[in-house]
């Protein structure tokens, strides 16, 4: 349903989600409402959001866990930033409010919500240098008992921030520090070559080829030395990174190649659930990056997917 959305195929989303009989219905909806609010169109935003906050407060209990319903909430109230732009200092002292109290209150999904709306009032409000350092500040002192990735996401969305601005020295200082984020604790080595390839991506992105490039070669020189340390079901995650990340900087046939890795080591799980989460994931990254398979890849992921069992 996700990758629907970064393809702009909404409808499409909208299908999957009506075959969703879980909790996650809810978060889909508030998603597709994320969707449309970025994009101006606050009706339907507002219509699919009122859909996931029916499911947030009157699903089963016994089916429906409270962080799964705070997920839910937390969606809905980062849709909700979007689906009602500020207009003047009050809406945005409101908004600010309302964020520093679920920092305060410190339940995870909320300050993780919490740092989400900061990173959106920071791209609404870009152009007020006082407002964008103010919520800056705002970021780095809410952040400190979350884990790094989450730090790690939101800095690389400030980056974007201010690449969408045209501040381009802006988002590569800032993309430089979320690449030392990395270096701050000790990963698995998968985790550090997917982060790592993230990294590559948005220098890429703020125009530092050279360091882009080294970060890329960085990744798969990690990749290969630490290969046989990788426990073999998550192999194929630190493959698709790279491979997402060869695209990106322009390296096509490394992506290819990589990405035909990633479907032989998708397999590598004797079980047939997470034989099928890799294939999807695949299929999915193939998709995001526009990579066009080959008769190899494509024959690999047709057996693959006649060799799964029932429900999968």
């Amino acid at each position: 349903m996700s990758t629907c959305l970064e393809l702009e195929q909404p409808r499409r989303a909208l299908s999957y989600i009506d075959a969703i009989d879980n909790w996650r219905r809810g978060s889909s909806y508030a998603e597709l409402g994320i969707f449309y609010a970025t994009r101006g169109k606050y009706d339907q935003a507002q219509s699919y959001l009122r859909l996931a906050q029916s499911i947030a407060e009157h699903s089963d209990a016994a089916e429906t866990q409270d962080w799964q319903a705070a997920r839910i909430r937390a969606m809905i109230d980062e849709a909700s930033t979007l689906a009602h732009p500020m207009v003047s200092g009050q809406d945005f002292d409101n908004r600010l409010s309302s964020l520093d109290h679920d920092i305060a209150v410190g339940e995870f999904e909320g300050v993780r919500a919490a740092l989400q709306g900061y990173a959106q009032l920071h791209q609404q409000h870009y152009t007020n240098a006082a407002r964008r350092e103010l919520l800056e500040e705002r970021i780095h002192s809410g952040w400190q008992k979350t884990p790094i990735q989450i730090r790690f996401e939101v800095q690389l969305e400030l980056s974007a921030n201010a690449l969408a601005h045209a501040n381009a020295d802006a988002a590569l200082t800032l993309a430089g520090d979320a690449r030392k984020l990395i270096d701050s604790v000790t990963w698995t080595p998968e985790d550090r070559i997917s982060l790592v390839a993230r990294s590559a991506r948005a220098f890429h992105r703020c125009g530092d080829g050279a360091r882009a490039q080294a970060e890329f070669r960085a990744a798969l020189d990690t990749y290969a030395a630490e290969e046989t340390r990788i426990v073999d079901i998550y192999r194929a995650d630190a493959l698709r990174a790279l491979a997402e990340a060869g695209q990106e900087l322009g390296d096509t046939p490394s992506a290819l190649e990589l990405y035909k890795r990633a479907a032989l080591a998708g397999v590598t799980n004797p079980n047939s659930r997470p034989r099928a989460e890799d294939l999807t994931a695949t299929c999915r990254s193939l998709a995001k990056t526009g990579v066009e398979p080959d008769s190899e890849l494509i024959e690999r992921l047709m057996r693959t997917e006649s060799e799964l069992s029932a429900p999968w």
